[in-house]
């Protein structure tokens, strides 16, 4: 089922078979994890994390008390697959560090990337198998919560007052991250900005052009966001490192490699978030209100239009869910 709100539905309807069409995604990736675990893991998490986008869209009209519990639940059940995703990520993160500087200690990199991936070659299989069947038996059991939610206001009402706050809070993190642009700071932006993107891609039908254009910004952004969190998780890890392959010396020079990137990213992501955060909350929240309204407006003269002159019209674009790949840039691959 597509990521987004149908004209013809109202909002309650839509939020539930948004979410049981995520959940159906899930389960199926995992149930077909034999292959490509990692990549049916990732998928998993990321129609998890949708699910909890769209919750926190209609959050107001749901009631907060029923958010924290869904909200909970799907938080709960994605984190029971966090370990094979989280050292893939390290993994690649390693490979696009070595791609990017012509003056990176590669040798040492190499070593760094090989002791990562003999560290978890062999993983406790009865132990990443239980945690899948637990999920799971988790998603089926969410089948029929979503089917049970209610919401308080079924018009766009519902979306306009969750939109506009998830939008606030974003841009607040954006104004923090630059105030004061620690690893924290950049973390909590990232999560507005991923609330964000897929946002735009429930909102798609409001009008097409724009949310795809807003959709892709933030979607690019959190790419960005993303890359500087891995770098993050991976210098935390070498100030930790307990392993053979890697001196003091070498795991400093690393390091200052990972703030060097860092410090490229953070440049880079300003002006997309200068961009995309032009509009105050109250600002943004009226215009998609008027968008969705005209929407209709524009599907009901069309449908009429077609009626008279027996001519069908062409239907209209709107963005896709297509979630950021974190895909291994660079010219060559380490290991």
């Amino acid at each position: 089922m597509a990521y987004r709100f149908k004209l013809d539905e109202g909002i309650e309807v839509g939020v539930r078979r948004i979410a049981a069409g995520e959940i159906e995604r899930a389960t199926s990736s995992l149930a077909a994890a034999d292959g490509d675990r990692v990549t049916a893991i990732h998928e998993a998490r990321k129609s998890m994390k949708r699910i909890r986008a769209l919750l926190r869209l209609v959050r107001p009209a749901l009631g907060e008390a029923a958010f924290q519990r869904q909200n909970a639940y799907f938080r709960d059940t994605s984190a029971l697959l966090a370990h094979t995703r989280d050292t893939q990520i390290l993994l690649e993160t390693v490979t696009k560090l070595d791609a990017r500087f012509e003056d990176a200690p590669h040798a040492s990199l190499k070593r760094l990337y090989a002791e990562i991936a003999a560290a978890h070659a062999a993983p406790e299989v009865a132990t990443e198998q239980a945690a899948r069947d637990e999920a799971i038996r988790r998603l089926e059991a969410g089948r029929a919560r979503v089917a049970r939610l209610t919401l308080s206001d079924d018009s766009f009402a519902a979306i306009g007052e969750g939109l506009s706050a998830s939008y606030r809070k974003a841009r607040r993190a954006f104004a923090r991250a630059y105030e004061k642009p620690d690893d924290e700071a950049i973390h909590d932006w990232r999560k507005g900005v991923q609330q964000h993107w897929r946002h735009m891609a429930l909102l798609g039908r409001a009008w097409p052009e724009l949310t795809d254009a807003r959709h892709n910004a933030a979607r690019r952004l959190s790419q960005i966001l993303g890359d500087d969190h891995d770098l993050h998780v991976l210098r935390l890890r070498l100030e930790t490192w307990t392993g053979a392959s890697l001196g003091a010396r070498e795991r400093r020079t690393v390091v200052r490699l990972v703030q060097r990137r860092q410090a490229e990213l953070r440049v880079l992501a300003r002006p997309y978030g200068e961009r995309l955060f032009a509009d105050s909350p109250r600002h943004l929240a009226g215009r998609f209100a008027v968008y969705w309204s005209s929407a209709k407006a524009l599907r009901d003269v069309r449908a009429a239009a077609q009626v008279e002159s027996g001519t069908p019209e062409e239907p209209s674009a709107a963005p896709t869910a297509k979630e950021p790949g974190r895909r291994v840039a660079g010219r060559r691959r380490i290991g």
